[in-house]
């Protein structure tokens, strides 16, 4: 089963190409949620050879300051045949800078899907030249771009059926742009034997019925007030499957926002070496090798 990071379950979904499961009747909220997390497909690697994302970042701040990067997200899942099948897939992102004010650096993870091990991440500074692994929580933490997400958030994983509850609260319409989706609505509380420490005690999901993909999110805090919200703004379909191209995260206390725009996936012209995705040798690595 895939693990999601729950802060940015969204971030991670519109890098992963969705393979979605026939409907069935009399589902509880802990089945959607399960079908959520296994309707995930080697992070749009069902080629085994890998997947390249074009994605813009645009921040705004409470005061009305605005600041935008782009990316090149180059991404592979590698399954081992010697782990079981609920343990055998590890997926790498290399996520480059092209642009803002950490242009030129490259933030590296590696997402194993046993749930044993936890993930990793690396980050490249190019005016230090070197490359640090982000262990701490104050690392993992650290705001990615300027937005409203961490290192963390991005890089890290956590599974949602191993720390809430899920109930179904409605089933509703969704529009999204010109289009309208079915959906489960998911009222979610964490679980008192929660396997890791959870951003938010209870949360809200929207969930495609059709393709088990997260469309909306929103987390609360111990006084039940919002305190994050991830909403999709776009969707497209690549493969066959749907995507989510443009989502936007809240910080609803603070007044802050990140919007993600993906302007494109493309399969490689050749399989991504797995030395693309070795922290020790993050310097020498040029995009341009692959037209950025």
């Amino acid at each position: 089963m895939r693990r999601v990071s729950i802060l940015l379950a969204s971030m991670l979904m519109v890098i992963m190409v969705w393979g979605g499961l026939a409907a069935t009747e009399d589902l509880t909220g802990n089945d959607i949620l399960a079908r959520m997390e296994d309707s995930f497909s080697g992070s749009g690697d069902s080629s085994g050879g890998g997947i390249i994302l074009t994605l813009s970042l645009q921040n705004e701040f409470a005061n009305g300051v605005t600041s935008q990067s782009d990316f090149t997200v180059f991404g592979r899942t590698v399954i081992d045949r010697n782990k079981g099948e609920d343990a055998d897939e590890t997926t790498y992102a290399l996520m480059v800078f092209l642009t803002g004010d950490d242009e030129g650096a490259i933030f590296l993870t590696m997402n194993p899907e046993d749930e044993r091990e936890k993930a990793r991440m690396w980050l490249y500074l190019p005016a230090l030249g070197m490359t640090k692994e982000l262990v701490s929580e104050e690392e993992q933490g650290m705001s990615f771009a300027g937005s409203t997400m961490s290192y963390g958030d991005i890089g890290g994983s956590t599974r949602f059926v191993d720390n809430y509850t899920a109930e179904i609260a409605s089933e509703e319409a969704l529009t999204i742009g010109d289009t309208q989706r079915n959906v489960w609505v998911l009222h979610l509380s964490e679980r008192a034997d929660a396997r890791d420490d959870v951003d938010y005690p209870a949360m809200s999901l929207w969930i495609d019925k059709e393709e088990d993909v997260a469309l909306r999110m929103q987390g609360l805090n111990e006084q039940g007030t919002i305190e994050m919200e991830m909403e999709s703004l776009a969707l497209g379909t690549f493969e066959g499957s749907l995507t989510i191209d443009q989502l936007v995260s809240r910080n609803v206390l603070e007044g802050t926002s990140s919007t993600v725009t993906f302007h494109g996936r493309q399969r490689p012209d050749r399989e991504l070496s797995l030395s693309i995705f070795d922290p020790d040798t993050l310097k020498d690595f040029g995009p341009s090798e692959y037209g950025f």
